[in-house]
């Protein structure tokens, strides 16, 4: 049982990174559409956070959910926005030391919805952060010498995500302080 475990485990990651292959390349040849229609982003959090919740639990880190009550309709695709979060909340669980904390808050902000996930992990210093939404970068480590599971392919996704929707991902950090990437 824990070999076959073990071999589901590696045949869910290939196909995780052939996925990104395949949307990456979607993207950058323009060949991507966007499903945008309406819907209720309070049900789509609470849903990511209930995801994510047991994972949270096994590292004991408290993972909160906070929107500003009530949210509009958001017109998007919601597949693509759900993909954007469950990344940032899946970064935030890689970096974040049990006892931590990792915050998803939602809130009007003029026209649009900002979205953050906030966390108390081990940040991210100022010559990494603008090299973080690039292919294959992760956090100016090599890849090989870092002990988190990724391909370096997720924020770049998310960076491409939110601009098909015209909106913008931007990240505060410091180090040993934690990080809030917001879009």
């Amino acid at each position: 049982k824990d070999y076959l475990q073990l071999v589901f485990d590696s045949t869910e990651r290939l196909i995780h990174l052939v996925n990104d292959m395949l949307d990456i390349s979607r993207i950058e040849s323009g060949r991507i559409q966007l499903k945008l229609e309406p819907f209720d982003m309070n049900e789509l959090l609470k849903q990511i956070v209930e995801e994510f919740k047991a994972r949270a639990t096994d590292k004991k880190i408290t993972l909160s959910l906070w929107t500003s009550a009530p949210l509009p309709l958001v017109t998007a695709d919601r597949d693509k926005i759900l993909q954007v979060i469950e990344n940032l909340i899946g970064n935030s669980l890689k970096f974040t030391a049990s006892g931590g904390k990792i915050s998803l808050t939602s809130q009007v902000a003029g026209n649009y919805l900002e979205t953050s996930v906030t966390d108390t992990g081990r940040g991210i210093s100022e010559e990494e952060i603008d090299k973080l939404f690039t292919k294959f970068e992760r956090g100016g480590s090599p890849l090989t010498s870092l002990s988190e599971p990724g391909t370096g392919l997720g924020l770049y996704l998310c960076k491409q995500y939110v601009e098909l929707h015209r909106g913008t991902i931007s990240v505060k950090s410091k180090l040993g302080q934690g990080s809030t990437f917001a879009f």
